[in-house]
Parts: structure tokens; C-alpha cells; sequence
């Protein structure tokens, strides 16, 4: 076993070993539900607070570093799964701009939005940042990061990266 797959199965026991509560959060949080969606819905976090807290705790103990990053490790993991319009991704796939691939890709990789802006030169532009985020939702049925994350990986367009190596 090569020292990347051990660290995938440590990272995936880790996954795995979340408790109950921690999974329906992560599973919430794959959504693309905030911290104000989650203190809304039935359970234990009853401030917007408290919930941005225990979504802060979920990312340290899981190593991700940001919430598309740990929807795609879920994904991967088979821990979550989101209803795919095959068709419509399928055509995303051929369509999708190589901008949006690098957004999806970095995304996957755990960089923040605007993280992945400064990669693709378009630190001051937020014009074009908003304009390939809506088309990159648009094609693939999704309203958040970290649901594109989760059917990028679903279906292939995407593979996140190990838990502990560097994003690009």
C-alpha cells in the first residue's frame, strides 16, 4: 500500500468513523444549506452560531479545509449522493468552459472562491467570477459549491484531492 492510499484510508476512516449528528451536518453542509439553514433545521444547533461553530469542528476533525472540499470527500467516500439529471450533465460535460472546469477543480481541491479567482487572473473581476458561476450551476442543476462539488465527483467530472495534499 503506497503512503497515498494509506492516507486515503485514514482519511476515510476518519469519514466514516463521524458520529451521527457530525454525518447529518456533513450531509446538510454537502447541500449547500448555511449556517442559518442549519440552525433552522430540526436538531441541535440553535443559533446561526452555534452551527457556523460546529461546521468550523467538522472541517478541523476531518481535515477539510473548506465545505465544497468535505461535500467532495463525502461524495467520494459514498457517504452522500445527490439526485444527478444524467441528461443534463452528460451535456454539461461536452459544454462545460475549461474556466469552470479549473472553478470545479478547485473547488475539489479546497480552495475558496476566491482563491480560485486569483488562479484564473480574475482577482478584481468579480463580473466574470459571477458570470462562470452561474453558467457552471446553471449546466450542472446545482446552487451552490459544494452541490457542484458533489455531482462534479458523482459523475466523474472531478476527483477531489487526497486529504493533506496542497491545493494548486
Amino acid at each position: 500500500m503506497t503512503a497515498a492510499d494509506q492516507q486515503d484510508a485514514v482519511h476515510l476512516t476518519r469519514l466514516r468513523d463521524l458520529t451521527a449528528q457530525e454525518h447529518k451536518l456533513a450531509v446538510l453542509v454537502a447541500t449547500g444549506i448555511g449556517p442559518r439553514g442549519i440552525a433552522a433545521a430540526p436538531g441541535p444547533y440553535r443559533s446561526t452560531e452555534a452551527a457556523r461553530k460546529a461546521v468550523e469542528a467538522l472541517l478541523r476533525r476531518t481535515g477539510a479545509r473548506t465545505r465544497p472540499q468535505l461535500s467532495g470527500w463525502m461524495a467520494a467516500a459514498g457517504l452522500i449522493s445527490a439526485p444527478i439529471d444524467t441528461e443534463g450533465v452528460a451535456a454539461a460535460r461536452s459544454g462545460l468552459p475549461p474556466r469552470c472546469l479549473t472553478i470545479l477543480y478547485g473547488w475539489a481541491d479546497g480552495l475558496t472562491t476566491e482563491a480560485v479567482a486569483r488562479v484564473l487572473g480574475l482577482g478584481a473581476a468579480q463580473k466574470s467570477m459571477a458570470a462562470y458561476l452561474r453558467t457552471l450551476f446553471l449546466r450542472l442543476g446545482v446552487w451552490s459549491p459544494e452541490e457542484a462539488v458533489v455531482v462534479g465527483v458523482l459523475t466523474g467530472l472531478v476527483e477531489p484531492a487526497p486529504p493533506g495534499e496542497a491545493a494548486s
